[in-house]
C-alpha cells in the first residue's frame, strides 16, 4: 500500500456553532478546496467532526466535546481531517500548488471565515495497523 495520508486538526471560530462550522466546511470550503486544487485535489477528504455536547440548551454556541477519557481542556480542535493521497508524489504535487500564492490566498480567505488558524496542526500518519473482531 502506497498512500500518503494527512491529518489535520481544526478549530472553528467561537462565533460559529458547531452545525454552521460543518455547513460551511463541507458545503463551501471543500468546494473551495476542489476548485483551487484541481487535479491535485486528495484521492479522498474525510472530515470526522469532535462530538458535541450542549452546555447551555439556550445557546448552540455553547457546547463542550464528547470526552470519554481526559479533559475537555485538552481538545482545543472541532474537526480531525484525513487526507488521502495515493502516494507521496500525489501529496508533493498537492503541497507544491497549495503553496502557489494565488490558490494559498482563496483557499487561506475560505478557511478565515470559519477556523482559527493559529491553531491548525497538520501531521503525516504511518500506514494504519488494524485489528477485525
Amino acid at each position: 500500500m502506497s498512500h500518503y495520508i494527512i491529518v489535520s486538526f481544526e478549530t472553528r471560530k467561537p462565533e460559529l456553532s458547531p452545525a454552521e462550522f460543518k455547513d460551511y466546511y463541507d458545503n463551501v470550503h471543500v468546494p473551495v478546496i476542489q476548485e483551487a486544487m484541481g487535479s491535485s485535489f486528495p484521492k479522498s477528504h474525510a472530515r470526522y467532526y469532535v462530538k458535541q455536547q450542549s452546555e447551555d440548551p439556550n445557546n448552540a454556541n455553547s457546547t463542550l466535546p464528547l470526552v470519554l477519557i481526559g479533559s475537555v481542556a485538552d481538545i482545543d480542535y472541532d474537526a480531525l481531517v484525513i487526507m488521502t493521497f495515493e502516494n507521496r508524489q500525489q501529496f508533493l504535487e498537492f503541497q507544491t500548488k497549495y503553496g502557489e500564492p494565488d490558490i494559498a490566498a482563496k483557499i487561506g480567505a475560505s478557511a478565515d471565515k470559519f477556523t482559527i488558524q493559529s491553531k491548525l496542526k497538520v501531521i503525516g500518519l504511518d500506514h494504519p495497523h488494524i485489528t477485525f473482531g
